[in-house]
């Protein structure tokens, strides 16, 4: 804007010694030389009016991205139909994580020839977990030199979910041999699955598999005898989440992810051995309880819990945790604001750790140690 009203009162100089300069040493002229002067803003007006009117704009974004995406989760497409070029165009995206309840607005500048398309890929400086939306404020378009701008305004808004990048689990080489933790249920302190077991035989059935026939006893009889193995017990390992935010958090961002991640590090670990994750998140109005036994049944479940705020009264989140009586392995909290004494008092009581960024690869390492070796 002020670079505009620079041009313009630099332009204005211009033609008053244009006018002077044709009035005294060429008087015949001054008439046709000082309107050609005046009349060419107005060209330059029109050419630029004629240009954003078949300017078109479009945003593009993904169901979901991730925290480590390589690609921006936001792409504009702007495409110029006239014939005549754009040399500057200032593009306003607005973007708002619904669930950290952030506002960041950018700005960029493109150059649009004539009659060709591009494509700009945008971002937030510091992306976060949460819901976020894109919504392209406006485009401003500016004359050659600069004397006049017009306002496009584009309402178009599209939202896009940034959820923890998947993790694969280590191998258990590279896992580090420290100390046992204690008070973890006993029925989590040991093997995943038995090794399926032949345990009974009975006659052929009509579906069965011809795999199952066990051929030296139906060789000694005039039937088809089946092996019939037990069922491996499915091992779910109860996970809690305290969905809460200090209400002056200065890096709320940065608690949510770290919160996030660890809850996908060790439902990597525990999907990678065939084990279920029975997810339960803790906020002030109560807890949600679901059995995660993939991937994707996780991501969509954290696409639930972001679309909401997180609670801002942590002493509430915690009040429903206590009272729940839930026998947690893991639970996920900002680090800061639980104390030693709360930290000790839930693990006698509930059998629970607390799992924070700090100690995260440290818990994960333990677990894996007692479930799995």
């Amino acid at each position: 804007m002020i670079l505009m009203w620079y041009h313009k009162l630099l332009y204005l100089v211009l033609l008053l010694l244009l006018y002077l300069f044709s009035a005294l040493y060429y008087p015949v002229f001054s008439v046709y030389i000082f309107w050609c002067a005046a009349l060419f803003p107005i060209v330059l007006w029109g050419m630029g009016w004629y240009a954003q009117r078949h300017l078109c704009a479009s945003l593009y974004t993904p169901m979901q991205a991730t925290l480590d995406a390589t690609d921006a989760p936001c792409t504009i497409q702007l495409q110029n139909t006239s014939i005549l070029p754009i040399n500057f165009a200032y593009i306003s995206v607005e973007m708002e994580n619904q669930t950290l309840r952030s506002v960041e607005t950018i700005q960029f500048r493109a150059v649009l020839p004539p009659r060709s398309t591009i494509q700009v890929r945008c971002s937030p400086n510091d992306i976060h977990c949460g819901m976020m939306q894109f919504r392209l404020h406006q485009i401003r378009c500016f004359d050659l030199l600069h004397l006049f701008s017009f306002r496009k305004k584009k309402v178009a808004a599209s939202n896009v979910l940034i959820l923890p990048a998947w993790n694969p689990y280590p191998p258990a080489s590279a896992l580090s041999m420290t100390a046992p933790i204690q008070n973890l249920p006993p029925e989590i302190a040991q093997r995943t699955t038995d090794p399926e077991e032949m345990i009974d035989i009975r006659l052929y059935q009509p579906g069965d598999s011809p795999r199952r026939i066990h051929w030296k006893l139906t060789s000694r009889f005039s039937e088809l005898m089946i092996k019939t193995y037990n069922a491996p017990v499915p091992v779910i390992v109860p996970v809690g989440l305290l969905y809460s935010l200090p209400s002056k958090e200065t890096y709320a961002g940065n608690t949510l992810d770290a919160m996030l991640i660890a809850v996908t590090d060790f439902a990597a670990h525990l999907f990678a051995r065939d084990m279920a994750m029975l997810l339960m998140v803790y906020t002030a109005e109560g807890t949600e309880r679901s059995v995660i036994r993939t991937q994707q049944e996780l991501l969509q479940q954290l696409e639930v819990v972001l679309s909401k705020p997180p609670s801002s009264d942590l002493e509430a989140c915690r009040h429903t945790m206590e009272n729940s009586g839930d026998k947690l392995v893991v639970y996920t909290a900002p680090a800061h604001s639980i104390s030693a004494d709360a930290i000790l008092s839930m693990e006698s009581t509930q059998e629970s750790l607390c799992m924070t960024p700090q100690n995260a690869s440290d818990i994960v390492n333990n677990v894996w140690h007692l479930i799995f070796m």
